[in-house]
């Protein structure tokens, strides 16, 4: 992608390490993502792959134990951080709002959603003056009824899926550029689920809202957003658009997501993907999926592909695509 002004956010050669009583976990090794303004992105993979650790990176909310070895982060052409040499610039985003996956966990139950609200209309917002109008406008916007009544409550008044649309609201509430959905619809059940997704894809649309959807839900990613990355213990493996990623999955990880999605149509049982993700302690040398791919060489083992363009818009990091395509991402880090 070459227009710079129209992207909302830009992360590059991230890696992420969390010190344990064991050693240094090696999580994300190399993040390389770009979301354009209006537009929605996925990024799914199985459970513990380096998801939240990635929108906590952008957030500047990671654990005291996590260790920033290198990447660099810019939101609508502010850099927010930059690793260089061990020196660590960092600093909070503006015009970034996150939906956390808990919502019990992320509103204060001691106090109402007013209270809660108003603080992010003052200080996210920097709205001074009819605060409690921003923010029963924010309830509405997220499609809560009654939403004058539902300032006045506390958390444990309200469903679960009301609970959600509260930290809609409060993401909505602080006017952000860029909103981080993180897994938003765990814990709700199916017919929530689909409000709350059309609520966040209706609402990037008319307000021209940037997204990341973290799920590993691949049909709620095709449902939702115009591109996906694909990721795989802590790396990018392959992204492209919606389309292009169900048409014409390139990496055996993603043919195998894709091959473990249940059918309707009764032709058999999804198979699931043998083996697990890597130990982060000792990650692989070369490709991380190297271990559970059927295809796998000595050179998978020993060196890690290179985000190659197979067809236009559509990279994959895998050696089988090697010869296909002579153009690689132009952040793509082999070491």
């Amino acid at each position: 992608m070459d227009n710079f002004d129209n992207i909302a956010l830009k992360i590059e050669n991230l890696r992420v390490y969390y010190k344990v009583y064991k050693g240094v976990l090696k999580v994300l090794d190399g993040i390389n993502i770009e979301v354009m303004k209006g537009e929605r992105v996925a990024l799914v993979g199985e459970t513990g792959c380096g998801k939240t650790t990635t929108l906590k990176s952008v957030m500047g909310i990671l654990a005291k134990n996590a260790i920033l070895t290198s990447g660099k982060i810019t939101v609508m052409g502010e850099k927010i951080l930059e690793v260089d040499e061990e020196r660590i610039f960092q600093k909070r985003p503006k015009g970034v709002a996150m939906v956390f996956q808990d919502p019990t966990a992320a509103l204060n139950p001691v106090f109402t959603i007013g209270e809660q609200l108003d603080l992010v209309v003052r200080y996210a917002a920097g709205v001074t003056t009819n605060v409690k109008e921003h923010a029963i406008n924010a309830l509405k916007l997220a499609r809560l009824p009654d939403a004058s009544r539902i300032y006045t409550n506390y958390p444990f008044q309200l469903s679960g899926g009301m609970r959600q649309r509260v930290c809609i609201a409060m993401a909505l509430a602080a006017n952000p550029n860029i909103i981080l959905a993180d897994e938003p619809t765990t814990n709700l059940d199916v017919t929530i689920q689909d409000q709350v997704l059309k609520l966040l894809k209706r609402l990037s649309t008319e307000k021209e809202l940037a997204m990341i959807l973290v799920t590993h839900s691949l049909g709620v990613a095709r449902e939702t957003c115009d591109r996906i990355y694909v990721m795989y213990a802590g790396t990018i493996v392959e992204y492209a658009s919606s389309e292009h990623i169900f048409k014409n999955p390139l990496h055996p990880y993603t043919q195998r997501l894709i091959a473990s999605i249940p059918r309707l149509t009764g032709e058999g049982i999804a198979e699931g993907i043998k083996g697990r993700i890597p130990d982060y302690l000792n990650p692989p040398k070369g490709c991380r999926f190297a271990p559970r791919c059927e295809f796998a060489t000595e050179k998978c083992f020993n060196s890690k592909p290179p985000l190659y363009e197979v067809e236009k818009g559509h990279f994959v990091a895998c050696f089988l695509y090697e010869k296909k395509s002579e153009v690689t991402h132009p952040n793509a880090d082999n070491s």
